[in-house]
């Protein structure tokens, strides 16, 4: 994991995908407007084919599920369905990722979205955050608010393996790992690509409960194509 300003870069993610046919529905193309900065997870995204994880939050795994009274939500889900929103309706500040360096613009909105996921309750504060983030985090403990009106396990410890009492009765996890060509690529669910997957279950390899998972298998995020 290498730095590029403030974020974090995965270098996995840059081996080339193996050729799709153009009829292929993994290969199709966006039918929403191209939006130059993609939601992996609820705190990791893509830009230009390279993804980049938040600094100073870590967000509930996709396939991590937290405990609200007597109902289990499935917490990673809405993290990544909440950080995608933000992109879609924020500023167009970060088109490059020279920008995550040299743009203060767009250095400053990747940061307040880091605020804005401690102060709605959909991510926790790292250990080496600011005084000031862990103060949001607490904030939002106190309340309490998204995650923290319940039980849930921290996603470092959820990484490793700890599950609650009825997690592993849910569905299966979210993440498709799915053949293309002599290789695979994962699709994430704010992928387009992802609904029409669900339908071809033949294309499905496997699922996995968090795109790191992917990463250290060293299988690549799906290639997107846009309207020009």
């Amino acid at each position: 994991m290498t730095k590029i300003g403030h974020f974090s870069l995965s270098a996995c993610v840059l081996i080339p995908l193996f050729g799709l046919s153009a009829c292929d529905p993994i290969s199709a193309t966006r039918n929403e407007p191209d939006i130059s900065i993609r939601a992996i997870d609820g705190d990791s995204f893509e830009i230009a084919g390279t993804i980049l994880d938040f600094p100073n939050i870590d967000a509930p795994e996709l396939g991590q599920m937290c405990e609200v009274g007597q109902k289990w939500e499935a917490c990673g889900l809405q993290a990544s369905y909440e950080l995608e929103k933000r992109f879609a309706l924020g500023p167009r500040v970060c088109k490059t990722v020279k920008d995550f360096k040299s743009s203060q613009d767009c250095i400053e909105f990747l940061s307040n979205i880091e605020r804005i996921s401690l102060e709605t309750g959909l991510a926790v504060a790292v250990e080496t955050a600011s005084d000031e983030l862990k103060a949001i985090e607490n904030t939002a403990q106190n309340l309490p608010i998204g995650m923290w009106r319940g039980n849930f396990t921290s996603p470092k410890e959820w990484r490793a393996g700890q599950r609650g009492e009825a997690e592993t009765d849910m569905d299966p996890c979210p993440i498709l790992v799915v053949a293309q060509g002599a290789g695979s690529a994962y699709v994430v669910p704010t992928d387009t690509a992802y609904k029409s997957l669900q339908n071809h279950p033949k294309k499905i390899l496997e699922r996995l409960c968090s795109d790191e998972d992917a990463r250290d298998m060293g299988v690549p995020h799906i290639k997107h194509s846009s309207k020009k």
